[in-house]
């Protein structure tokens, strides 16, 4: 029997809802503090570009605060304090990320993010996509033997799907490692038309298990999935090899 701590700290879950929790942004990637700064940036880095997700280095913090000093209007040209008014009182423009809920408005969070950057309860400040981010990010910081995705990019689309899938398959094969092992609970069978091995369920039992290109020739209830998924075509060139896989850049 395993112990349950040391389950724990072997298996990451990356769930369909990201949670997070009031605070910064490094202190959801890394709640007990035990993590030099420098890798939970290098995991930030590592996911920029996904989902609008953008990264801001902390060494780059002092240099944005001061521009934004120097734009926001609290020092006039002659050196006198002043305010800009016509800043202040505008309305913000809501993106189509912001909700408005109960004729309160929660704008998302836009623009490079930093290590400092505060996020509200249940991450409500930030959108669904970048939640998911988030959470491949303290996958990757955990460095866990066995990760566990459960429908984790079912509400992404497709590019915002294949950025993790291309992200995950790198932390995987860094230093050509072959010791960690990637579980999948997936939406579409692009996600996974790259994978080592496939298991098809149908009724709660095992169905079929084999490769995605062992199962595709089988031409059994795998190829009727890819068959009826939208995609035959495309698909269809992955396992003739007509084409490269999710996981290559």
């Amino acid at each position: 029997m395993i112990p349950r701590k040391k389950l724990r700290q072997a298996l990451t879950i990356i769930p369909q809802e990201a949670v997070l929790f009031n605070g910064t942004l490094q202190s959801n990637l890394d709640p007990s503090g035990a993590v030099p700064a420098e890798v939970l940036e290098s995991a930030l880095g590592s996911c920029s570009g996904i989902a609008s997700f953008q990264y801001r280095p902390s060494d780059d913090t002092e240099d944005s605060e001061d521009t934004e000093a120097r734009n926001g209007g609290t020092d006039s040209p002659n050196g006198d304090e002043s305010v800009n008014t016509e800043a202040t009182e505008q309305t913000p423009l809501l993106s189509e990320a912001d909700t408005l809920d109960n004729g309160t408005i929660t704008p998302k969070i836009s623009g490079a993010l930093s290590l400092s950057t505060t996020v509200k309860a249940k991450g409500e400040n930030f959108s669904h996509g970048q939640r998911q981010v988030l959470s491949l990010c303290r996958a990757l910081i955990r460095k866990s033997k066995l990760m566990l995705l459960d429908e984790a990019t079912a509400s992404m689309d497709y590019e915002t799907d294949r950025g993790v899938q291309v992200v995950l398959r790198q932390e995987l094969n860094t230093d050509g490692a072959r010791d960690r092992t990637l579980v999948t609970i997936a939406h579409r069978l692009r996600t996974i038309v790259d994978y080592d091995k496939v298991i098809v369920m149908g009724g709660g039992r095992v169905v079929e298990v084999g490769s995605p290109r062992e199962l595709y020739y089988q031409r059994g209830q795998f190829f009727e999935m890819v068959k009826h998924s939208g995609e035959e075509e495309e698909l269809a060139k992955v396992f003739e090899g007509d084409e490269t896989d999710v996981g290559s850049e």
